[in-house]
């Protein structure tokens, strides 16, 4: 719907320009000074950005088309680059497009991947809810119909219906604080580089799951939509990430045993008791 919040003469900038423009703001410079931080080239941070965003703009537009080829058929080549006649843009294929392309460039310029992510990680937390703000006024997140006490209405709908976009922001709100919390209260548990980037994304590709399933989307694959094959593999990532080099793997053998033997007593004991009063 684009909403215009500002016209100066031939002008206008709509509530979803601005509010993308100020989330790359926050990442960027946030982004960016957490690599500085780190002693990282300037010049190489800077490409970074620059490609990443370049990547994230081309992999959000061909995202959008290709969930939403209906829309482009009979002029397929004119309306993918006349954004302003068929706009749209996915927000997972530019975070999968512009994350990948970073992380390649990283390890070309030897930035460590756990550094890298941990600046990426805190620039996109950051900067969420502010793409989140932009897809709320602009009705990109429709939810499905609800009675709920929350739910809003939106043109062209019947009814109340769920607001997705701020149960997203809510929900990274809510990572935040659990991740906060837990720096504060143990603090050598994710002091390790990569840990704060593979607990925020394990959490966050869980509640974005959920949320799924109250949004309305129009391509869906084994029961499931596009959008929650993402987050799956974002997941599995990220859950493979914690076990590997995340102390998981150590979890595992140190805790596992001891658990299991506990469960074998405890079934144990319960089964001698049975068996004293069946003999009784």
């Amino acid at each position: 719907m684009y909403p215009t919040l500002i016209s100066l003469g031939p002008l206008h900038i709509s509530s979803f320009i601005l509010f993308i423009v100020v989330s790359w703001v926050v990442f960027s410079f946030l982004f960016w000074r957490q690599l500085r931080n780190q002693a990282i080239n300037e010049e190489h941070i800077y490409q970074l950005m620059f490609y990443g965003t370049a990547a994230a703009f081309v992999g959000s537009r061909l995202g959008f088309v290709m969930t939403h080829w209906y829309l482009f058929e009979g002029n397929l080549l004119i309306r993918i680059f006349t954004i302003w006649i068929q706009p749209g843009f996915s927000f997972y294929g530019g975070f999968l497009a512009g994350g990948a392309v970073m992380l390649a460039m990283s390890r070309t310029f030897l930035i460590r991947r756990s550094l890298f992510l941990d600046a990426f990680t805190i620039g996109f937390s950051s900067a969420f809810p502010w793409g989140v703000i932009a897809a709320f006024l602009d009705g990109s997140i429709i939810g499905k119909s609800t009675s709920f006490v929350l739910g809003i209405r939106m043109p062209g709908r019947q009814g109340l219906v769920h607001p997705v976009a701020l149960y997203e922001m809510f929900a990274v709100f809510v990572i935040l604080l659990i991740l906060y919390l837990v720096r504060q209260y143990r603090k050598t548990s994710l002091e390790r580089s990569g840990l704060y980037a593979l607990w925020f994304f394990f959490l966050f590709s869980l509640m974005m799951f959920s949320l799924e399933f109250i949004t309305e989307s129009p391509v869906y694959f084994s029961g499931l939509n596009i959008n929650q094959w993402v987050c799956i593999g974002i997941f599995g990532e990220a859950a493979g990430g914690l076990i590997t080099w995340g102390g998981g793997k150590e979890f595992i053998k140190t805790h596992v045993p001891i658990m299991y033997k506990k469960c074998v007593d405890l079934l144990g004991g319960m089964y001698a008791k049975i068996s004293r009063r069946n003999s009784t």
